[in-house]
């Protein structure tokens, strides 16, 4: 969102030479490649080239082995978790290999671990080739719940990434490229529709065992029932395509993994279930350019329309052969109006007809609410962002929520830490209850503490932390918990002070007894229940303390249970068709509430507590500390991990060198060309066509990038070169540069005395070094940050041309510092444009020393406010104000500055000043489009703006126009985002209407 607003708000400074500046390899590997860099988890900062480089914490220190196939690169002290993920890789190898075929590592590939983020993300980047992996599990347990631990989740998952770029597989168009350039074949392998793409890894995550995965985790399959059970049912082009703005927002993951799946059990010969996935990869590798829509007919030797006909009958069929099976379902009340994207998560009783829920929704901010139960009626307590697994706890004196929340650093974009908080029910008030602790779940105290589960890394601690705590604070007792063991929620009872904990042990699911004596400052755990076979996503106690209502999934649906603490029964209270979670027991104990998942939405609905309805449920275990391990189970996700391999525990590690990783990555030919000589020019000096060769890298820590090219053009050899680190604040970068480009210049001639026009070619050399800092100082719902960026360049230019004598070089030093304020920017899902904050820009440029050169001075100052009028409709206003200050034209590019449908007219020196107003109102949002033709459209609207333009001296006329139009939000070729206008201006100083593009 902020790259998107510096695009709107500033103006950069360019030389107008519009040239081809390389060949397609590159074109392909920046917009194609650079896209597909994801999958668990996004990745965050500026692409300015075909590599870029990342910050890390200054903290961060990196050692490194080589083992088989794979260099793992990881943090100096986690050497055993480096060592578990190379043999989980090298355990998961085989069965990835059969899915995706003939992908073999054409050098160790690196698999960077770190562990400063408490995000819990994996991905697979092909600029430059890496695996990357977050040690901290953290994970939400509708992911991770039946794993045995995070590194078994996404291990297999990345890893499947990677051999589908490393596939190669016959003779084409991936094979010559990959002779230059192997990132760029990886990244045109990847090049596919994302839920082609995540389904494949989906599929494989899925294969380690009943219950594993998200085409077997019944939390997963909430949505994607839903949406095969409604009157809209998910269609290929829904479930190959990633959403943008339409809940859930991993459909791709969802649907891609089951149409994968789909693929599988319909395969032409069971003898080979993954063929059409390798004819697949084999047709992209050959004809990348073709488009994979292509590629999957050719793979399933079926039309994209009948394969997706097919896909949806067979999944309705299932889904509503299963809904009928389920039998009677409850008749819950819903408290509030259902409508589709609005959520409701953790509901917490304060009093018999109030509820303080989480919220959020399309057109919702999100935060913590206060619910008027009778009436269902909503009022927003606090905005607030939250955790992935959404806990919310309620203090003993129910005046305030404790929840944990991501907090991003200042400086390093890619790095967020948890910690607790607290939001007072009255004020709305948030109080920081720790500082960088990495804490999750926190459950308050009776006394000035909380509970809460600390991750170090793989490992869990359960804490007892007190509150309010500073930076330096320290737990005031701990116990760790085993490597295989996960804290999923703490929960205490508000009056007895009595304490449960939700543990996953392997997958295994069990609550568990907490006390704490004070005066050893011992923590216990002991058993309390669990279920034979089934995960449990949540528990809270009842009012007296002698119950607990928990949800889970022996059923094969997540449903709600209560459980008898005095009589050690179990007893079923829901018999929902998609999901019923986050139970919570009324003070006066006559009601429930708990969330029921339907098609694109959580529901907040409540039921009579009436325990003589209710089912008693036989198969679970009271105070039985043995695991549960089904025979279904026992060589699975269930099994002890397995032993480090002598040749992985004895590798020899190293410390990191990104000087040992800088060889070239890319090898390209560039062919340069001014786009201008197409464009009958005067005659005079034409450069015509260059051609030389290119080269860029970057190692896989992405601490330092480099790209170079030289070329011969117009009888002369020309070059460039950049250099960037993530090593120090800022990123700087170091480039050097000679490169010609044209310009026309006027010619007297001697007879007849006249002046015409010429071209003549310019010799451009110089040094620039360049930085860019953002800082974050809010992030929480609304966010604030400054954005610094700097360039300074010493330059020189001469003409040349066969009609002038030589010319001397002409030097300047230029300055052109930006700097970007943003104050509480805000977005709800589906507004295209911020509904609340304000943003500030000033890009000076300044010739701050010349040799006798006019010094060129220029100031553009921006300030837009978005207004919240019309957010219940995802309305988007703005008003805003821009000035320019230029001694000299055509120092800045003003197509951006002069009002729409004046870009033909040129502003010469002066003081300008510009006043707009702009709405946007969304119309549709489709988020489908075709799998066949590679375009996704996500949202139309229609777009006002109201522009005028004045000279602050009023020597230029003023220029105002209207302009109306419609726009479209679309992705094209499955992973270039683009927002397309198209309008019509009407020029009050000309009285005539012109067209605009953008």
């Amino acid at each position: 969102m902020i790259s998107f607003l510096v695009m709107r708000v500033l103006t950069c400074s360019k030389r107008m030479r519009p040239r081809i500046p390389c060949c397609a390899v590159l074109i392909v590997a920046v917009l194609v490649g650079g896209a597909v860099q994801t999958s668990y988890g996004q990745q965050i900062g500026r692409i300015p080239g075909v590599y870029d480089v990342v910050t890390r914490p200054d903290s961060a220190s990196y050692r490194t082995f080589s083992t088989g196939d794979y260099q793992l690169i990881y943090p100096a002290d986690a050497r055993n978790e480096a060592e578990q993920m190379a043999q989980i890789l090298r355990d998961s190898t085989a069965t990835t290999h059969d899915i995706v075929g003939q992908a073999e590592p054409r050098r160790p590939m690196p698999i960077v671990l770190n562990g400063y983020n408490d995000r819990a993300n994996g991905f697979v980047r092909p600029l430059p080739f890496k695996q990357e992996i977050e040690i901290p599990s953290t994970r939400t347990p509708s992911l991770t719940a039946r794993y045995a631990s995070w590194f078994e989740a996404v291990g297999p998952h990345e890893l499947t990434h990677a051999l589908q770029a490393e596939y190669r597989g016959g003779f084409g168009v991936g094979r010559v490229i990959d002779w230059f350039a192997p990132d760029v074949t990886r990244a045109l392998n990847l090049s596919a529709p994302r839920g082609w793409v995540e389904g494949a890894a989906v599929y494989r995550e899925s294969q380690n065992g009943s219950g594993a995965g998200r085409l077997r985790l019944p939390a997963a399959l909430m949505p994607y029932r839903a949406a095969m059970g409604s009157d809209d049912p998910w269609k290929m082009a829904h479930a190959l395509h990633p959403p943008r703005y339409t809940q859930p927002f991993d459909r791709h993951y969802l649907g891609g993994g089951q149409v994968f799946q789909h693929l599988v059990e319909h395969a032409d010969n069971p003898d080979e279930p993954y063929a059409f996935f390798h004819r697949a990869l084999a047709w992209n590798y050959r004809f990348p350019l073709l488009g994979y829509g292509a590629a999957i007919w050719y793979g399933t030797k079926t039309p994209i329309s009948r394969l997706s006909d097919e896909f949806i009958a067979a999944e309705q069929d299932r889904e509503a052969e299963r809904v009928a099976a389920l039998g009677t379902l409850t008749q819950a009340t819903p408290v509030t109006a259902s409508r589709r994207g609005l959520n409701h998560r953790r509901p917490l009783w304060t009093h018999p007809d109030t509820l303080v829920a989480y919220r959020s929704g399309y057109r919702t901010v999100p935060g913590v609410y206060r619910v008027h139960v009778p009436s269902g009626r909503a009022e927003r307590v606090a905005a607030h962002a939250r955790t992935a697994d959404a806990h919310l706890h309620l203090s003993p004196d129910s005046q305030a929520v404790w929840m944990s929340r991501l907090r991003p650093a200042r400086t390093v974009p890619t790095q967020s830490i948890a910690d607790a908080e607290t939001i007072n029910l009255h004020t709305g008030t948030r109080t920081s209850q720790s500082e960088r602790a990495r804490l999750f779940a926190p459950a308050p105290t009776s006394e000035e503490a909380f509970w809460a589960a600390q991750v170090d890394g793989p490992v869990h601690r359960l804490v007892r932390w007190p509150a309010g705590s500073k930076a330096e604070a320290e737990p005031i007792a701990t116990v760790e918990l085993s490597p295989r063991t996960r804290i999923q929620q703490v929960a205490t009872h508000p009056t007895t002070n009595q304490t449960v904990a939700l543990l996953n042990h392997a997958g295994d699911h069990a609550l568990h007894t907490v006390t704490y004596d004070a005066e050893a400052r011992r923590i216990d755990i002991e058993p309390l229940f669990r279920f034979e076979d089934a995960a449990i996503y949540d528990v809270s106690w009842g009012p007296e303390g002698d119950r607990l209502a928990i949800s889970a999934d022996p059923t094969g649906v997540p449903n709600v249970f209560v459980l008898e603490l005095d009589t050690e029964t179990a007893h079923r209270v829901t018999n929902e068709p998609y999901g019923a979670l986050e139970p919570a027991l009324d003070p006066a104990g006559q009601r429930l509430a708990y969330v029921r998942y339907a098609y694109q939405r959580h529901d907040l609905v409540t039921v009579p507590v009436a325990p003589t309805e209710w089912t008693q449920w036989s198969g679970g275990f009271w105070n039985d500390d043995a695991p549960a391990h089904p025979p279904e189970h026992a060589a699975s996700v269930k099994a002890e991990p397995s032993a480090i391999d002598d040749d992985i525990a004895r590798a020899d590690d190293q410390p990191y060198r990104a000087r040992r990783h800088m060889r070239p990555r890319m090898v390209y030919p560039t062919a340069p060309f001014d786009l201008d000589e197409l464009e009958s020019p005067p005659p005079g000096t034409q450069l015509g066509l260059g051609i030389g060769m290119g080269v860029a890298g970057a190692d896989p820590l992405q601490r330092w990038a480099y790209r170079a090219k030289m070329y011969y053009q117009a009888g002369d050899v020309w070059g460039e070169a950049r250099l960037q680190t993530g090593r120090w604040w800022g990123q700087p970068s170091l480039s050097a540069y000679r490169r010609p480009y044209t310009t026309t210049v006027s010619v007297r001639q001697e007879n007849p005395t006249a002046v015409v026009p010429r071209q003549a070619g310019v010799e451009e050399r110089g040094v620039e070094l360049a930085f860019w800092q953002p800082y974050t100082l809010r992030s929480n719902v609304h966010r604030s940050l400054v954005q610094v960026q700097w360039r300074s360049e010493f330059r020189q230019t001469r003409l040349f041309a066969d009609f002038i004598e030589e010319q001397p070089l002409r030097s300047r030093v230029t300055l052109r510092p930006q700097l970007l304020y943003a104050y509480r920017l805000q977005q709800n899902t589906r507004d295209l444009i911020p509904r609340t904050g304000w943003v500030v820009s000033a890009s000076p440029f300044v010739d701050a020393w010349t040799d006798g050169i006019t010094a060129g001075r220029a100031l553009n100052l921006g300030s837009s406010v978005y207004l919240p009028w019309l957010g219940r409709f995802n309305t988007g206003l703005r008003v805003g104000i821009q000035t320019l200050s230029q001694n000299r034209s055509a120092i800045f590019d003003l197509d951006t500055f002069v009002p729409r449908g004046y870009s033909d007219v040129a502003l010469p020196q002066g003081t300008y000043a510009r006043f707009d107003l702009d709405v946007v109102q969304p119309i549709a949002y489709p988020d489908r489009g075709s799998t066949l033709l590679g375009v996704m459209a996500h949202a139309f609207y229609v777009y006002g703006t109201a522009q005028t333009l004045r000279d602050v001296h009023s020597e230029v006329p003023a220029l105002s126009s209207a302009t109306v139009g419609l726009g479209a939000r679309l992705r094209l070729g499955y992973n270039l985002p683009v927002d397309v206008r198209v309008g019509a201006s009407y020029r009050f100083r000309d009285d005539e209407w012109r067209g605009t593009f953008r």
